[in-house]
């Protein structure tokens, strides 16, 4: 019955849409992977890990490890990173639209031995970061902000200014929406 397979109902709803997986992030040493699952009993996602040798399943992080200061509900995990020695967990949330990609968002730190958990950013705006990472030895984070490149030292909250000449005509580390094709 074509009335029951329309274009819209293909593109236009999630009722089609396929399950998602992930994502997904190899451990260091290769001996297992995380991904993001509902857990039972729990509001939100948490992160759990699966060896690869046993199919072993293991909750890293409870959703509940997840709320931040002063909140209730836990963050919405859109993607996330972890450090070298696997101690602290990146955590991608509140993410909007940059022309096709969801880009800028909020970006929070997971330690897990205290189980701290750190906003980056500072003072800043919600949903004005991107593309944060690591530093090697896991003790700062760069990330875009305003088309400016910064540093963060997570655990004192200083903030360095990496370029400050960032404009709508100066793009520091990101691309405009030409290079993405």
């Amino acid at each position: 019955d074509p009335e029951l397979l329309t274009l819209d109902r293909i593109f236009s709803s999630e009722e089609l849409s396929l399950e998602r997986f992930g994502p997904a992030r190899w451990l260091e040493d290769g001996s297992g992977y995380t991904i993001l699952e509902e857990l039972k009993g729990e509001k939100g996602q948490g992160v759990v890990k699966y060896e690869v040798s046993s199919g072993k399943r293991e909750v890293l992080v409870s959703s509940r490890r997840l709320v931040p200061p002063g909140q209730s509900t836990p963050l919405t995990i859109d993607d996330y990173q972890w450090s070298g020695d696997g101690s602290l967990l990146l955590i991608y949330t509140n993410s909007q639209r940059v022309w096709r990609q969801k880009t800028r968002g909020d970006y929070w730190i997971l330690d897990l031995t205290s189980y701290e958990l750190i906003q980056l950013g500072g003072d800043t705006s919600n949903s004005t970061l991107m593309f944060a990472k690591f530093s090697p030895d896991a003790r700062q984070v760069a990330y875009v902000r305003q088309n400016n490149l910064y540093v963060e030292d997570f655990r004192s909250g200083e903030i360095t200014a990496l370029t400050e000449d960032g404009s709508k005509f100066i793009i520091n580390g990101t691309s405009d929406w030409v290079y993405e094709e």
